[in-house]
Protein backbone atom coordinates (compact mmCIF):
# COMPACT_ATOMS: atom_id res chain seq x y z
CA UNK A 1 0.00 0.00 0.00
CA UNK A 2 1.34 3.42 -0.93
CA UNK A 3 1.73 5.90 1.90
CA UNK A 4 0.79 9.46 1.11
CA UNK A 5 2.07 12.56 2.85
CA UNK A 6 -0.59 15.19 2.23
CA UNK A 7 0.28 18.78 3.08
CA UNK A 8 -1.31 22.16 2.49
CA UNK A 9 -1.21 25.77 3.54
CA UNK A 10 -4.29 27.87 4.29
CA UNK A 11 -5.11 28.39 0.61
CA UNK A 12 -5.13 24.65 -0.04
CA UNK A 13 -7.39 23.49 2.79
CA UNK A 14 -10.55 22.85 0.77
CA UNK A 15 -8.76 21.04 -2.06
CA UNK A 16 -6.72 19.06 0.50
CA UNK A 17 -9.96 17.90 2.12
CA UNK A 18 -11.23 16.69 -1.25
CA UNK A 19 -7.90 14.96 -1.98
CA UNK A 20 -7.98 13.25 1.41
CA UNK A 21 -11.47 11.93 0.63
CA UNK A 22 -10.45 10.65 -2.81
CA UNK A 23 -7.31 8.98 -1.43
CA UNK A 24 -9.24 7.32 1.39
CA UNK A 25 -11.69 5.93 -1.19
CA UNK A 26 -8.71 4.23 -2.83
CA UNK A 27 -7.76 2.65 0.48
CA UNK A 28 -4.49 4.55 0.79
CA UNK A 29 -2.79 5.43 4.06
CA UNK A 30 -2.75 9.22 4.30
CA UNK A 31 -0.78 11.31 6.77
CA UNK A 32 -2.23 14.81 6.87
CA UNK A 33 0.56 17.26 7.63
CA UNK A 34 -1.29 20.36 6.52
CA UNK A 35 -3.54 22.89 8.18
CA UNK A 36 -7.28 22.43 8.55
CA UNK A 37 -8.42 26.04 8.30
CA UNK A 38 -7.94 29.16 6.21
CA UNK A 39 -5.92 31.09 8.81
CA UNK A 40 -2.84 32.48 7.08
CA UNK A 41 0.35 30.48 7.58
CA UNK A 42 3.81 30.65 6.02
CA UNK A 43 3.84 27.87 3.42
CA UNK A 44 7.57 26.99 3.81
CA UNK A 45 6.89 25.90 7.40
CA UNK A 46 4.36 23.32 6.23
CA UNK A 47 6.15 22.03 3.14
CA UNK A 48 9.60 21.78 4.71
CA UNK A 49 8.21 19.73 7.60
CA UNK A 50 6.31 17.45 5.20
CA UNK A 51 9.39 17.15 2.98
CA UNK A 52 11.50 16.07 5.95
CA UNK A 53 8.93 13.35 6.62
CA UNK A 54 9.31 12.15 3.02
CA UNK A 55 13.10 12.05 3.38
CA UNK A 56 12.66 9.78 6.42
CA UNK A 57 9.97 7.62 4.77
CA UNK A 58 11.54 6.66 1.44
CA UNK A 59 8.48 4.63 0.36
CA UNK A 60 5.98 7.48 0.73
CA UNK A 61 4.96 10.00 -1.89
CA UNK A 62 3.80 13.56 -1.36
CA UNK A 63 0.86 15.59 -2.54
CA UNK A 64 1.31 19.22 -1.57
CA UNK A 65 -1.30 21.94 -2.11
CA UNK A 66 -1.11 25.71 -1.86
CA UNK A 67 -2.77 28.56 -3.74
CA UNK A 68 -0.88 28.13 -7.01
CA UNK A 69 1.30 25.11 -6.23
CA UNK A 70 4.38 27.20 -6.94
CA UNK A 71 5.32 27.80 -3.29
CA UNK A 72 4.96 24.10 -2.49
CA UNK A 73 7.05 23.15 -5.53
CA UNK A 74 9.85 25.66 -4.96
CA UNK A 75 10.10 24.81 -1.27
CA UNK A 76 10.14 21.05 -1.78
CA UNK A 77 12.77 21.23 -4.50
CA UNK A 78 15.17 22.81 -1.99
CA UNK A 79 15.18 19.57 0.03
CA UNK A 80 18.02 17.26 -0.97
CA UNK A 81 16.88 14.02 -2.62
CA UNK A 82 13.32 15.21 -3.28
CA UNK A 83 11.99 16.32 -6.61
CA UNK A 84 8.58 17.93 -6.94
CA UNK A 85 6.63 18.78 -10.07
CA UNK A 86 3.93 21.41 -10.40
CA UNK A 87 1.04 19.63 -12.12
CA UNK A 88 -2.18 20.98 -13.62
CA UNK A 89 -3.83 17.91 -15.16
CA UNK A 90 -3.59 14.16 -15.50
CA UNK A 91 -0.98 14.29 -18.26
CA UNK A 92 1.49 16.42 -16.29
CA UNK A 93 0.90 14.27 -13.19
CA UNK A 94 1.64 11.07 -15.11
CA UNK A 95 4.76 12.55 -16.71
CA UNK A 96 6.00 13.73 -13.31
CA UNK A 97 6.10 10.11 -12.17
CA UNK A 98 6.97 8.27 -15.41
CA UNK A 99 9.61 10.55 -16.91
CA UNK A 100 10.87 12.63 -13.98
CA UNK A 101 10.49 10.13 -11.11
CA UNK A 102 9.04 12.83 -8.85
CA UNK A 103 8.04 11.64 -5.40
CA UNK A 104 6.06 14.81 -4.83
CA UNK A 105 3.51 16.69 -6.86
CA UNK A 106 2.34 20.21 -6.14
CA UNK A 107 -1.12 21.49 -6.98
CA UNK A 108 -2.67 24.92 -6.98
CA UNK A 109 -6.01 25.16 -5.21
CA UNK A 110 -6.81 28.33 -7.15
CA UNK A 111 -6.12 26.51 -10.42
CA UNK A 112 -7.28 22.90 -9.98
CA UNK A 113 -10.94 22.05 -9.47
CA UNK A 114 -12.39 18.83 -7.98
CA UNK A 115 -12.76 17.09 -11.33
CA UNK A 116 -9.21 17.84 -12.39
CA UNK A 117 -8.01 16.81 -8.92
CA UNK A 118 -9.51 13.35 -9.37
CA UNK A 119 -7.83 13.08 -12.79
CA UNK A 120 -4.47 14.18 -11.36
CA UNK A 121 -4.55 11.77 -8.43
CA UNK A 122 -5.57 8.83 -10.59
CA UNK A 123 -2.88 9.53 -13.19
CA UNK A 124 -0.11 10.07 -10.64
CA UNK A 125 -0.97 7.13 -8.41
CA UNK A 126 -1.41 4.69 -11.28
CA UNK A 127 1.80 5.71 -13.07
CA UNK A 128 5.15 4.01 -12.59
CA UNK A 129 8.66 5.32 -13.06
CA UNK A 130 9.94 4.49 -16.49
CA UNK A 131 13.48 3.27 -16.86
CA UNK A 132 15.89 3.66 -19.75
CA UNK A 133 16.62 7.18 -20.90
CA UNK A 134 14.37 8.61 -18.16
CA UNK A 135 16.40 7.00 -15.38
CA UNK A 136 19.64 8.16 -17.02
CA UNK A 137 18.36 11.75 -17.09
CA UNK A 138 17.09 11.72 -13.52
CA UNK A 139 20.37 10.23 -12.30
CA UNK A 140 22.23 13.16 -13.89
CA UNK A 141 20.12 15.53 -11.80
CA UNK A 142 20.84 13.60 -8.60
CA UNK A 143 24.57 13.48 -9.44
CA UNK A 144 24.64 17.25 -9.95
CA UNK A 145 22.82 17.72 -6.66
CA UNK A 146 25.31 15.54 -4.79
CA UNK A 147 28.36 17.22 -6.36
CA UNK A 148 26.99 20.67 -5.63
CA UNK A 149 26.72 19.90 -1.92
CA UNK A 150 30.26 18.49 -1.62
Amino acid sequence: MKRIILANDHAGTLLKNEAEHLLANRGLAVKNMGVNNDESIDYPDIFLKASEELVRDKDAIGIFICGTGIGACVTTNKVKSLHCALVHNGFTARMAKEHNHCRVIALGARIVNKEILAEILEAYLDASEMGGRHTRRVEKIYKFEQNRDN
